[in-house]
């Protein structure tokens, strides 16, 4: 006779089963609204074949496909699968392996947008089939602030080195300068002094003329070190170019030729024209090199407005009212490792080097505030923009009266310098135009000067550099010992930094080396008389 199972044994059962059943439910429910609510895509395919058995809604939402589109295809039959050799290399390695990752999927969504993904998918067994579960997640947001953190990080890394060359090319520029000063003010004492042989005339003006072409060079160092805007005034870009153009033509090739579109009603911009010009004639002449044979060089200039989110994309430019002055050639153009290194001095791709051209164009261009960009492509051409802040309304325009030559004065001069070579010949020089000409070497020879001379002392000649103090120091020493002294600040520098402060502070000149007698003597007549 069967004995039946106790009815305890038989409920318990029961309830084991039902308590599982309902786990089981929960789970899945729980599963199913992960799947539908996750801010994830994910996508379920049938580890086989590698068709597609569920896909949830933000996944449809972020590649703007429908349900439809996707249940029963295969992975890579789908638009942003469709790289059919590398969908079926995923899916075979996931075959493989089990498991999947990449830190960077680009995918192309069914409107033609572009997403980043992170893309890791895993193999797992539900009930007797194995299906490989893709979660995939929008990264577009995070790779484009990573692209703008790398891009503000390469330009801050250009602008330090751009920084630190400047900085080596403004002392290289000074002690150029104080040589050349040496050497220009004893061809002239030997100009004046020697009979006007002809051999020897000639001679003095080819040394003459090479020592002012070193003078030039020092200049686009210094243009490039510190900007070198030694006279601003208001100027129209328009006019500017046409005044321009008919002085550079000789210094490009024959076979090129120039157009200008210039647009009308263009706003006024603040510059050192001689400095822009310099800017024009290094770009035209890049332009002009950039042509094997006959070509056309495009001159365009033309108001823009510089947005917040523009500005962004160059270093240290504000937002607001710019002109662009466009130059665009259909030359040879570069590759975009040339480019990036187009502006460092002494950069280029011939056998024999450039100089300081569109270094000094940088240079020369940001610090008139403005900035320069240049894209190229190989043998597509080159066009270059440089972005000048305009003038507001309302700002003072810059009158550039010549000032009438005064009377030859004499008086008392106290000469500031420290390197002796500068120091003999600027007093040779003075000695020359009839001044008395007291000598320090030093600040504090300077200051002892200042305070033990009994006399009137009309003019000082100040070196901004000196062993024991800097310029503007011994200024407001001498200022305190002596307040109606004139002063005219001398240096192998620019007028920009130091020199522009003691100016401000009230300094009647500036005079940068290496001067001539000429330029010295009007300097000094201007002053004193005024």
């Amino acid at each position: 006779m069967d004995q039946k199972p106790p009815l305890k044994t038989f409920e318990k059962k029961n309830q084991d089963s039902t308590g599982t059943g309902e786990a089981l439910q929960a789970s899945e429910m729980r599963y199913h609204r992960l799947f539908e609510t996750a801010r994830d895509g994910i996508l379920i395919l049938d580890a086989a074949t590698g068709q597609i058995d569920d896909v949830n809604p933000f996944l449809l939402e972020m590649l703007a496909y429908s349900h439809d589109e996707f249940l029963g295809k295969k992975l890579w039959e789908i638009g942003p699968f469709r790289d059919i050799r590398e969908s079926r290399r995923i899916f075979s390695q996931l075959q493989e392996k089990g498991y999947v990752r990449y830190e960077h999927l680009p995918l192309e969504t069914k409107d033609r947008r572009h997403v980043d993904v992170e893309f890791v998918s895993n193999v797992y067994q539900v009930a007797c089939k194995q299906v490989i579960q893709c979660n995939i997640r929008d990264i577009t947001e995070r790779k484009q602030a990573e692209q703008i953190r790398q891009k503000l990080e390469a330009q801050l890394r250009v602008s330090q080195k751009m920084e630190a060359i400047a900085t080596l090319a403004g002392g290289i520029a000074h002690q150029f300068n104080n040589a050349l000063h040496v050497i220009i003010g004893n061809l002239e004492f030997l100009d004046m002094d020697e009979p006007s042989d002809g051999n020897f005339a000639k001679r003095m003006d080819d040394m003459q003329h090479a020592a002012f072409k070193m003078t030039q060079l020092t200049s686009q160092l210094l243009a490039y070190a510190r900007g070198g805007k030694y006279q601003a005034e208001n100027i129209t870009l328009n006019h500017f170019i046409r005044e321009t153009l008919p002085l550079l033509n000789h210094t490009l090739k024959s076979s090129v030729r120039i157009e200008a579109e210039l647009s009308r009603d263009v706003w006024e911009t603040r510059v050192d024209s001689t400095q822009i010009q310099m800017v024009l004639s290094a770009l035209l002449a890049n332009a002009s090199e950039a042509m094997e044979e006959e070509g056309c060089i495009k001159i365009s200039c033309e108001n823009v407005k510089i947005s917040r989110e523009k500005a962004a994309d160059f270093s240290g430019l504000n937002p607001g009212d710019y002109v662009d002055l466009k130059i665009e050639d259909n030359g040879k153009g570069m590759d975009e490792e040339t480019r990036k290194r187009v502006f460092e001095p002494f950069f280029t791709t011939k056998m024999q080097g450039r100089g300081l051209g569109l270094a000094a164009a940088y240079g020369i261009v940001k610090n008139h505030n403005g900035w320069i960009s240049m894209e190229s492509q190989l043998n597509r051409g080159t066009v270059v923009h440089i972005y000048l802040p305009a003038i507001a309304e309302g700002d003072e325009k810059w009158e550039n009266m010549p000032k009438a030559m005064p009377q030859k004065t004499t008086g008392t001069i106290l000469l500031i310098e420290d390197e002796p070579l500068v120091m003999d010949v600027i007093h040779a020089l003075l000695t020359r135009l009839g001044y008395f000409v007291l000598k320090a070497r030093t600040g504090g020879e300077a200051l002892a000067v200042s305070k033990t001379f009994h006399g009137a002392i009309d003019l000082a000649i100040l070196d901004i550099l000196l062993p024991d103090m800097n310029g503007k120091e011994v200024y407001h020493f001498l200022m305190k010992d002596r307040p109606n002294l004139k002063v005219i600040v001398c240096s192998g520098y620019s007028i920009e930094g130091p020199a522009q402060e003691i100016l401000d502070a009230g300094a009647q000149g500036f005079v940068q080396k290496p001067f001539s007698l000429r330029l010295m003597s009007k300097k000094l007549q201007e002053i004193l008389a005024a």
